[in-house]
């Protein structure tokens, strides 16, 4: 009896002990980290064959965000930071780059940074050290990166794209001129990447002749001046440019540009040195046939370009060319179903320029095709009577193949004149 007591005592004392502790033991709530979110100057993203390791990561860490290194968490990231940036990993060499040695462009590499919770009774890493994250630099997802077993996690590094060379166009300035009318554009058609190019600014100015200094001009007042126009342009994030003579070539002239900036070398400047010209009017009468209704192209040009062009309609109509700068052109003329005419002119003052365009088909030049045109291409052929008028013998090259005529422009000639088979289109 007495020691079933001593068990009842036993077991109440144990449940009283008990029932002082918690009903249950909560467990801690441990949030874990899948993902990586970063802040980075964009400019800043891509490495460069012009600067080495040392030189890059200066810059990131003096970058214009101002404090730290340069890497931070995004401000929507939560539970961990960035301590330290480690340096550039090579995977191809499986080592970090030294401070002088130049990065190899021809494949990625990583900038390793460590990082680590900010409150580790709360937060932990994936615990599988093999796991890769998701990792976003300025909100992009990037790539799937591991985060090794010394909490440091690897940004890819993408190589900027080199532009090597920019071409610009600049209008030639006339004398008299607001300066404001003349703005410098990026020539894209024989350079693909030009599209990458903006321009920031530029401004004209008139450089004097003792100092050298440019001042800010809005007129195109002085023949014999110096006029200069500076230019500020920049380009896309990962392109940078060339640091060297010849970056620049405006109107086809390579000129040297000079770098500066943020140590990124993605702002450049030059300075294109141009004499304003004076400029006159050409005009004329030109003489046509067929259609009165038919647009006439009349164009100036030099070297291969189209620098003027107008357009006249009617069988003798008068045509003017403004603001034609001094100098030696050649000027086209063309219309439907006629042989095109070219002129060589000299600009010096106003110049008046009549022309003449015929059908094709028209050997001597009447206006008409007939027979008579059809005779002169066949003697033309056999050596008999030669066409010595440049433009007649164009006119009567109707046939392949082209540059000479023979009895094939004959016939065509004389099918057509006889209504079997027409020179001309619709």
């Amino acid at each position: 009896m007495k020691r079933f007591l001593s068990i009842i005592l036993t077991a109440a004392l144990l449940l009283s002990v008990f029932a002082a502790l918690p009903l249950t033991a909560q467990a801690a709530t441990v949030t874990r980290i899948d993902e990586f979110r970063f802040a980075i100057n964009p400019n800043r993203i891509a490495l460069k064959g012009d600067l080495t390791a040392g030189e890059w990561l200066n810059n990131l860490k003096n970058s214009a965000n101002g404090v730290g290194t340069g890497v931070s968490a995004a401000a929507d990231a939560e539970g961990w930071k960035v301590d330290s940036i480690v340096g550039i990993h090579d995977d191809t060499s499986n080592r970090y780059l030294k401070d002088h040695e130049y990065p190899d462009m021809s494949h990625d590499n990583w900038l390793r940074v460590k990082v680590s919770v900010t409150d580790p009774e709360n937060y932990v890493f994936n615990g599988n050290k093999s796991h890769s994250y998701d990792t976003y630099v300025n909100g992009v997802l990037q790539s799937k990166c591991p985060l090794n077993a010394y909490d440091q996690i690897d940004i890819r590094l993408f190589s900027y794209a080199k532009i090597a060379n920019v071409p610009f166009y600049v209008p030639q300035p006339i004398l008299g001129d607001q300066c404001s009318n003349y703005a410098p554009t990026v020539d894209t058609m024989p350079f693909s990447l030009a599209t990458r190019i903006q321009i920031k600014s530029y401004q004209w100015c008139i450089v004097d002749p003792y100092t050298h200094w440019p001042e800010e001009c809005t007129t195109f007042s002085d023949s014999s001046a110096d006029y200069a126009l500076l230019v500020e342009f920049t380009t896309d994030d990962g392109y940078y440019f060339g640091c060297h003579e010849g970056t620049v070539t405006v109107n086809g002239e390579g000129i040297v540009s000079s770098q500066y900036g943020d140590g990124e070398k993605t702002v450049t400047e030059f300075k294109y040195h141009v004499t304003p010209k004076a400029a006159y009017t050409v005009s004329g009468t030109v003489t046509s046939f067929l259609s009165d209704t038919d647009s006439i192209m009349i164009g100036l040009g030099k070297e291969g370009s189209l620098d003027y062009l107008t357009i006249a309609a009617g069988n003798s109509a008068s045509y003017s060319i403004p603001n034609v700068i001094e100098g030696t052109y050649t000027m086209a003329v063309s219309k439907k179903n006629h042989t095109t005419r070219t002129y060589e002119i000299t600009v010096s003052g106003n110049t008046t320029q009549d022309v003449k365009i015929c059908p094709k088909g028209d050997a001597d030049n009447n206006g008409r095709v007939n027979a008579a045109d059809a005779k002169a291409a066949f003697q033309q052929g056999n050596e008999q009577n030669l066409i010595t008028d440049p433009y007649k013998l164009a006119c009567a090259d109707v046939a392949s193949p082209k540059n000479r005529v023979n009895s094939a422009d004959a016939k065509a000639i004389f099918q057509h004149a006889n209504e079997q088979k027409s020179l001309w289109s619709d």
